[in-house]
């Protein structure tokens, strides 16, 4: 399955998202819960409330603090091959990630996510050429929490040898998908779920037309899975990498289970 490398924007509506995204910085403002945050925000010009938590960011100052930033980013990957460079020619393409759920392949039950899930679905995404940056898809719930996140990245970078590091869709820039005004009308700390239009876009579901005449997608994607599961098998750590993350579980395990 091909991914187009063309954008998905025109420069028209990436200076729509642009525009609005700089008069919700300033007329909505922005919820900072540390109180250092809006000392440093106060001092370079924003208004700010210390008893709401809130700050207004100028445009102006958003403007100059983005053209501080880097015009290129190089994320690099466990294979030099795979490095991705982040210039703005193109899109990248990812999978989501932290999901709490999985599909079990065998039996077709959807139940909790382990970290066997996790391992499976790291060689999946190794696996798919057209994914350059990969995630930490589902959370390892058979972990204990208080090392899950560490354990999460060792595992992934035994499984794969690509970037790790959330959409592989267009960005919908229509008005009523940036729904400016229902942000402006919560505002901060509002409920967005009273909503009309947050609960009409929780009832839309993207299905792309994608299975071929008489499978349906689950069907296709179940075959792909296990073909790959079969086969594939991510590059191998140098000597000793794999144990010296396995030490540096170990290590967190005793020092933050408390």
């Amino acid at each position: 399955m091909k991914l187009s490398l063309q954008s998905s924007l025109n420069e028209e509506q990436v200076k729509s998202i642009h525009d609005r995204s700089l008069h919700l910085f300033e007329n909505v403002g922005i919820d900072y819960k540390t109180p250092r945050a809006l000392e440093i925000l106060e001092g370079a010009g924003c208004a700010v409330d210390y008893d709401r938590t809130w700050a207004s960011i100028p445009r102006d100052l958003v403007e100059w603090a983005l053209k501080q930033a880097p015009r290129v980013v190089h994320l690099e990957a466990r294979d030099p091959s795979l490095n991705v460079i982040l210039n703005g020619d193109r899109p990248h393409h990812t999978n989501d990630s932290q999901g709490t759920r999985a599909i079990d392949l065998e039996t077709g039950e959807r139940r909790v996510s382990t970290l066997q899930d996790l391992k499976d679905g790291l060689r999946f995404a190794d696996a798919l050429d057209m994914l350059e940056i990969v995630h930490v898809m589902v959370a390892a719930q058979d972990v204990p929490s208080h090392v899950r996140t560490i354990r999460h990245f060792a595992t992934a970078f035994t499984q794969t040898s690509k970037q790790v590091e959330i959409m592989i869709r267009s960005i919908p820039t229509e008005e009523r998908d940036l729904q400016v005004g229902v942000i402006e009308k919560v505002g901060i700390g509002g409920n967005f779920l009273a909503e009309r239009e947050t609960r009409d876009f929780t009832e839309t579901e993207y299905i792309p037309p994608w299975p071929p005449p008489g499978k349906t997608i689950l069907e296709v994607a179940r075959e792909d899975a296990l073909e790959i599961y079969q086969n594939h098998v991510p590059p191998p750590l140098s000597d000793g990498t794999e144990q010296a993350f396995e030490r540096i579980v170990f290590e967190a395990d005793g020092a933050l289970d408390v």
